[in-house]
């Protein structure tokens, strides 16, 4: 019995408390990382629905295998990413991600603003950098017979 051999009083009470959390951390590690693997796997799905016209499930396949044929770069993307924005928050660290507020960090007063705009253009960025490598990185297909790829091909 594994009760057996808790000690009494308040020391028993701690060591159920101690296993209770250890088992509670545990519990919650498991969902934190099938969390941020189903965030890492299902990164692409809008645009594979965007740019390659799918479904929504079929995306989310696209997408999962996506990741895994491209699973280095996928991860390159995300730490750029992490990277872009702690630097931001530490030039600017009174804006809306956090930090100690106007009046930390340089001492300007206009540091929220800053950092919001900042914020704004770095995901804009990231997010057309996420188009980018899913367009890139998709296998080539062989142009279609018969059609011309440009307009001067066609006044030939």
């Amino acid at each position: 019995m594994a009760g057996a051999f808790l000690p009494e009083g308040p020391l028993g009470i701690l060591v159920k408390v101690v296993r209770l959390a250890v088992n509670s951390a545990g519990v919650a590690l498991i969902f934190i990382t099938l969390g941020a693997l189903w965030m890492l796997f299902s990164l692409f799905w809008v645009p594979a629905i965007i740019v390659s016209d799918m479904k929504v499930l079929t995306a989310l396949s696209s997408s999962f295998s996506f990741v895994k044929r491209n699973f280095y770069t996928v991860i390159g993307y995300i730490s750029l990413y992490i990277i872009a924005d702690r630097f931001t928050e530490t030039i600017f660290p009174g804006g809306g991600g956090g930090g100690g507020g106007a009046g930390c960090g340089f001492g300007f007063a206009i540091e929220p603003a800053l950092q919001g705009v900042f914020q704004v253009l770095l995901q804009a960025f990231f997010i057309l950098m996420l188009y980018a490598v899913y367009i890139d990185r998709q296998p080539t297909q062989a142009p279609i017979s018969g059609s011309p790829t440009t307009q001067s091909e066609s006044s030939r």
